[in-house]
């Protein structure tokens, strides 16, 4: 949509996001119900696996990545293994690399330039589709991508179509969206408005309520993100400016 296709000119210096985080705070992620559907389809791809950096359990439907301990709530939907949490990985030496102050904590309020809380809405990471595609691919634990565009469609595509994936997506528990009552989180996908960051604030172009989910297209021209409005059932395919952070729900490959 065009309100999210506006970039700043401006650069962000790390000194623009007040990294303390506000005394009121959102519900903890202990708190965030996200479970597996029982009626999702069974696949090879649910067998559990272990890398050097990660290990997947397919029983108790989880991910653990071993960069940093932390661990998250996957979800099969078809023949796809999702996490179904943003990813929170930063790296622990980050002075002087790619990833040097280009994230951020999600659900930050409405324009604003604070943080919200990694431990519940994850990270939001800079995007250049270009010429930083290949970081992109390997901010995921070993195993696991952020999905490209073709992925995305399937996922959509089996939830129902771009006009009632949005609904299913997120989670239905009142105190994130305020337009609730229709969401039926059937897959348990969960997706939260962790929104977009951007020099001038949170969601600064779009709605309050919102969330991003990045994907990789095949060339610039293409969607690199899905967006998710609180008041829409549906999801749209967007392309953000170079300065946007967005968040990552990696699937595995």
């Amino acid at each position: 949509s065009s309100d999210v296709q506006e970039s700043s000119s401006s650069e962000m210096s790390s000194s623009s996001v007040n990294q303390e985080y506000s005394s009121s705070k959102v519900e903890s992620s202990s708190s965030i119900n996200i479970s597996s559907s029982s009626n999702a389809e069974s696949s090879s791809s649910e067998k559990s696996s272990s890398s050097l950096n990660s290990v997947y359990d397919a029983v108790n439907n989880t991910l653990t990545d071993l960069r940093d301990g932390q661990v998250y709530k996957t979800v099969t939907i078809g023949t796809q293994v999702w996490m179904a949490q943003n990813l929170n990985y930063l790296p622990e030496d980050t002075a002087g690399t790619f990833w040097a102050g280009r994230s951020v904590c999600g659900g930050g309020d409405y324009k604003s330039l604070q943080e919200g809380d990694c431990s519940v809405y994850g990270r939001l990471y800079e995007k250049n589709i270009n010429a930083y595609d290949h970081y992109n691919i390997n901010i995921c634990p070993e195993g696991w991508n952020v999905p490209t565009l073709k992925q995305m469609e399937t996922f959509v595509d089996y939830l129902g179509g771009q006009e009632i994936a949005g609904k299913m997506m997120k989670s239905n528990q009142k105190s994130f969206w305020t337009d609730y009552e229709n969401l039926t989180n059937e897959f348990g996908f969960s997706v939260l408005p962790a929104g977009f960051f951007a020099p001038k604030g949170f969601n600064y172009w779009a709605d309050s309520l919102m969330a991003t989910v990045t994907v990789h297209g095949n060339n610039s021209a293409e969607a690199n993100a899905i967006t998710i409005f609180n008041s829409k059932e549906s999801i749209t395919y967007s392309t953000y400016g170079n300065l946007f952070f967005l968040a990552v729900r990696c699937i595995k490959e």
